[in-house]
């Protein structure tokens, strides 16, 4: 996979293919064909209990196809449930078999395959996406589909479009639509699609944002900095230090999704402080949506895995990045547009840092 890494934050930024709606296997023997290039989840169903699934259990599937042999890792998704994404990236006939780092009948040994056929010109022409992966020309200069199509990619910044602020309905978009006030994601998604973008940039996560008692910026009694946020002006905060230029005290924007669904849990006992060991699956099953919805209009997402003001205290308290990164890596293994070929795009000045990130995550990995 090619990463792209901010290490001001060790934010990583993914582009993302979620492709045309595929078939959900639950974990049988076979299934119908599908297009290449189409998403296919696979749900495992844990036989034992696990006190935090989340950063406990680690799920995979190896998949193998015509010129690909890799493991493709999975994720929880709330529950005793795990699931896998996969997409086929050529024609033929294609076999999996999971696997897990626990002892549990229901997430090891099962098997599925599967045929693959190519897309048709219509349909690709109906959904650039189902060109393939997105990837570095071989001069490194530009962007090209997996079948060699050139992509250039014109982009819009909704940051926050994770959030309630650009609601998922559910609905078809409006023929006509004016930016304001109450426009859904569906809309905005239009509106762009008519003008030729292609690409949106958003965070999908501020674990602590909300307009709450503390300010929009603050630390915690370790001198921890729990929050760096965008100031709800207006909403004052009078226990808060920091203040705006004209001395208002002010909180923070709400950033919780449509249905009040935050990324992870608050230990309200300790400052406010997101509990990064243990996810809220729901938030990500609405994120899912609007990264579906995305890719099925022809959109190549950019997305940070989560607001940069939260790493000093994760840093100080959690397992650094680890976890959540290979949980947004999971949410969108299968889907990743720019190339596959295991490099990672990072700052010179930071390889020797990176890479032995890396490879202590890699000695973690349980093998066959």
């Amino acid at each position: 996979m090619r990463l792209l890494f901010r290490p001001t934050g060790i934010i990583v930024s993914v582009s993302l293919l979620f492709g045309a709606p595929g078939f959900t296997v639950a974990a049988k023997e076979f299934a119908p064909a599908l297009r290449v290039w189409d998403m296919q989840e696979i749900t495992l169903t844990a036989v034992e209990a696990c006190a935090n699934p989340y950063a406990d259990v680690i799920v995979w599937v190896d998949l193998k196809g015509p010129g690909f042999e890799k493991r493709v890792h999975g994720f929880w998704d709330g529950g005793n449930v795990f699931k896998v994404r996969i997409v086929a990236t050529a024609p033929g006939t294609w076999m999996w078999r999971s696997g897990s780092n626990q002892d549990d009948g229901g997430l090891n040994g099962k098997r599925g395959a599967f045929q693959a056929v190519a897309s048709t010109e219509p349909d690709k022409q109906a959904n650039p996406n189902r060109r393939g992966f997105v990837r570095a020309t071989a001069n490194g200069h530009a962007l090209a589909y997996a079948d060699g199509t050139p992509f250039f990619l014109l982009g819009d910044t909704w940051l926050a479009a994770s959030s309630w602020r650009l609601p998922f309905r559910g609905i078809p978009p409006l023929a006509s639509v004016t930016p304001g006030p109450g426009l859904s994601f569906e809309d905005a998604v239009a509106f762009r699609r008519r003008q030729g973008f292609n690409s949106i940039s958003l965070i999908s996560a501020f674990p602590n944002w909300d307009t709450d008692h503390r300010g929009a910026t603050f630390a915690n009694s370790d001198g921890v900095f729990l929050r760096n946020a965008w100031e709800k002006f207006g909403h004052w905060a009078p226990s808060a230090s920091v203040t705006t230029a004209d001395g208002a005290t002010t909180t923070a924007k709400d950033m919780a999704d449509e249905s009040g669904n935050r990324p992870f849990a608050v230990f309200e006992a300790r400052e406010g402080l997101a509990d990064f060991d243990h996810l809220n699956p729901a938030y990500f099953r609405r994120l899912d949506r609007k990264m579906a919805h995305l890719s099925e209009q022809g959109f190549v997402p950019l997305l940070e895995t989560v607001r940069r003001d939260n790493c000093p205290s994760w840093k100080r308290y959690f397992d650094f990045a680890a976890r959540v990164v290979q949980h947004e890596l999971d949410h969108l293994e299968g889907k990743l547009i720019v190339d596959c070929e295991g490099s990672v795009f990072i700052p010179k000045k930071r390889q020797t840092f990176f890479e032995k990130f890396f490879q202590d995550e890699e000695k973690k990995l349980p093998r066959p």
